[in-house]
């Protein structure tokens, strides 16, 4: 079994994690990857947005974004968090 790991979003994955997609009855649960990593530079509600790849092993499988209070821990939201229809 592959091992599971979260990694940034990064200029080196970003046009890889924009391709992942939805099944269509899917789409009205969760954000596109595009309005998360738009929402990651806007930051609403002045929290930190941390978008992250899934991999299983070396293999780009599916999106979630981090978000938090810029100082604290004490509010955090795991967000648009899908994994690729192929999956």
């Amino acid at each position: 079994m592959a091992r599971i790991s979260f990694q940034p979003v990064t200029e080196e994955n970003w046009l890889a994690v924009i391709t992942l997609t939805l099944r269509p009855e899917q789409h009205a649960f969760t954000p596109t990857v595009e309005h998360s990593l738009a929402e990651a530079y806007v930051r609403p509600l002045g929290l930190l947005y941390e978008p992250l790849a899934i991999y299983a092993g070396r293999q780009l499988v599916g999106f979630c974004v981090f978000a938090h209070l810029p100082d604290s821990y004490y509010l955090c939201i795991l967000s648009g968090f899908l994994i690729d229809q192929a999956y």
